[in-house]
């Protein structure tokens, strides 16, 4: 947690009023619009306080430990004005709230995106590194025939896999969306593996009524025991 607070304040400090993103707003209107009347805001530029204003919000939200909030904060303040900073944030408040995965993919293209600064480069592969530690990592071997793979009901287009830790199920289906194969794995952290997709596991499901008929029995025999046992007591008087 230590390292996540860290590495918080120094994304921080890269999009903050006068930081480095989107302190140099200026820098991304166009020569065109500049010259214009002197109440004329630029759309761009509107767009870009809105998105500081946001980002203000998540990190204001983030410090309260609201970090649900900071993430919608985050995700307007990128759909504003998307950058490095913005997106390193969203990825600390999704690990905040138990979404290592979201947050693997988002830091993992960051560290290897061209113009990030060497400081926010080298806190987005920290992450990764420690992300990596508490992720599962798998290939999956898919059968004969199948043309789409499908973990937890959701549909993925990759083989190569990043699963948080813990119960997952995963199906193989053909062109025609018929489950030619279904495994359910408990993956704990760290696991680094391929994954045979050979067959349908069927889940045995005990009938629970023969079960409570044999205990309605042993209870009606135990009663008769104690009843036949207490008449040949008082016989036995």
């Amino acid at each position: 947690m230590a390292l996540r607070i860290a590495l918080f304040l120094v994304g921080c400090a890269l999009i903050a009023p006068g930081g480095v993103e989107i302190a140099s707003a200026d820098d991304v209107v166009a020569p065109n619009v500049r010259g214009r009347g002197r109440g004329h805001v630029p759309p761009q530029r509107r767009a870009i306080e809105r998105a500081r204003s946001h980002f203000a919000l998540g990190v204001r939200q983030a410090e309260r430990r609201r970090y649900w909030e900071a993430i919608r904060a985050f995700r307007r303040a990128r759909a504003l004005h998307d950058t490095p900073a913005v997106r390193y944030n969203l990825a600390l408040a999704l690990v905040e709230v138990d979404r290592p995965v979201q947050a693997y993919r988002i830091v993992r293209r960051l560290a290897r995106e061209p113009g990030v600064s060497a400081m926010l480069r080298a806190s987005a592969f920290e992450l990764e590194r420690e992300l990596r530690r508490e992720l599962v990592f798998v290939q999956v071997d898919l059968p004969h025939g199948a043309e789409t793979l499908r973990v937890d009901r959701r549909r993925l287009e990759s083989d190569a896999l990043a699963l948080s830790p813990g119960t997952h199920v995963l199906e193989a289906l053909d062109g025609e969306r018929q489950l030619l194969a279904r495994r359910t794995l408990n993956l704990p952290a760290g696991t680094r593996a391929t994954i045979p997709l050979k067959g349908i596991e069927y889940e045995r499901v005990e009938d629970q009524r023969p079960r409570r008929r044999r205990i309605i029995a042993v209870v009606a025999c135990a009663v008769a025991v104690v009843v036949g046992g207490s008449v040949a007591i008082a016989a036995s008087r």
